[in-house]
This record gives structure tokens, sequence and C-alpha cells, in this order.
């Protein structure tokens, strides 16, 4: 199982926040992002497990207060689903109806014409 974890606090070592998922099974790969330029931790990444091991870690952790941060932990797949489904049904709304400005112009100006009442200011 694929397993996307963040609001990890940043001051955590990788190797914390990987032995907080080995308490639950074997972690057969794991990544945490770190800043390019400093490398510091950015408290989020991807890891695997398998499936019953994935799925204790999930609902031991996700939720759970570490340094007053709430730590999220989920499915990667069923994730990336959930996003999937958001943006197609964004894009389905989008096209029903169109916007309010469908079919208008805007007229911005035209250059080197004044406007009435003159110049302000003098």
């Amino acid at each position: 199982m694929k397993i996307s974890y963040s609001n990890f606090p940043q001051t955590l070592e990788e190797s914390a926040i990987q032995k907080m998922f080995e308490a639950f099974g074997k972690v057969e790969s794991f990544t945490l992002k770190k800043d390019k330029l400093t490398k510091k931790s950015l408290g989020y990444g991807n890891l695997e497990m398998d499936d019953a091991s994935g799925q204790k870690a999930i609902n031991a952790l996700h939720g759970k207060t570490v340094e007053e941060k709430v730590l999220s932990v989920g499915n990667l797949e069923e994730l990336q689903a959930k996003v999937q489904d958001k943006k197609g049904a964004g894009l389905a709304s989008n096209n029903l109806g169109g916007s309010k400005f469908h079919g208008r112009t805007q007229s911005i100006g035209t250059p080197g014409v004044q406007r009435r009442g003159g110049n302000r200011g003098s």
C-alpha cells in the first residue's frame, strides 16, 4: 500500500518519522520531501507498506497530534482518486451554463482619448 503523510512537524528527523510507521510493520520504501536549499524537512512525503500494516498505521496516526500539529496520513491511491473526482466534478460544473461574462466584451479604453471632465487635479 502506498501511503501519503503530511503536516508532520518539520523538527522531526527522517528516521523518527520512519520509526513511527515501522511500529506497525515493515516500511518497504520511504521518502520525506525536503527544501532544496536548506535540506530541511517540509513535513510531508510518501511510503510503502504491506496493506495490513499500512492500514494499521493510517488508523493509528491519522489525526494524532504531535508537537501541536495534527498529522494527516492516508492511502495515496484513495487520496489521488478523490482529487481526480473533485477535478472532474469541477470541470463538469464549469461547463454548465458558462460564465456570467459569456458572449460579452469589455472595453478597456481607447489610447489617446481623454475622458470627459478634463484633467484631474488642475
